[in-house]
């Protein structure tokens, strides 16, 4: 009986041997994975990630502007929020300085955002006649209805019915009213 009570307790501690070390495996693998994860972080990938969630952010621009909202669309160069005042605004992705969220994990998603651009943004809402206020480098804001969107121009109507030119990269943020 000794005997068999020795290979017992061998198989035993190999049994607890196994388990520690696929304890430690286990452990290793989701280190790795966390820190893949953490690596192929972008920022479409956590403003995708924020839409998802419906999670709301606050993001900064150059130029100090900033919008609270939630995330609705990521483009190719653009991201899309509801804001907190009820509007939609489309922002350049270049333009994009911080992301601030409540979550208290880390976000790490590595997704392709849509193919639309902030180019096709401009012309859809050109072809729409919609009124927009368009936020442009400087803090300079122009209120009125986009009317033409030319290669690298675009032209807006005020209220008083003043033409307004404004050369593309040179608008930090197209806001609409959501209807």
């Amino acid at each position: 009986m000794a005997a068999g009570s020795a290979r017992n307790d061998e198989l035993r501690q190999l049994l607890d041997d196994e388990r520690a070390n696929d304890g430690a495996r286990a452990r290793r693998d989701r280190f790795w994975l966390a820190r893949i994860d953490e690596e192929a972080m972008t920022l479409p990938g956590l403003l995708i990630a924020l839409a998802e969630t419906g999670s709301p952010a606050k993001l900064a621009l150059l130029g100090g502007r900033t919008h609270r909202g939630r995330v609705t669309a990521v483009g190719v160069d653009l991201v899309a929020l509801d804001d907190t005042n009820g509007a939609n605004i489309v922002l350049p992705l270049a333009r994009v300085v911080s992301v601030r969220t409540t979550d208290r994990q880390l976000i790490a998603v590595d997704r392709e955002p849509s193919s639309a651009t902030f180019r096709d943004q401009l012309l859809a809402l050109t072809e729409q006649r919609v009124d927009v206020r368009l936020g442009l480098d400087g803090g300079i804001d122009e209120r009125g209805t986009l009317v033409a969107c030319g290669t690298d121009l675009v032209a807006l109507r005020t209220i008083s019915g003043e033409l307004v030119y404004v050369p593309e990269n040179h608008i930090a943020e197209i806001v609409t009213m959501s209807t």
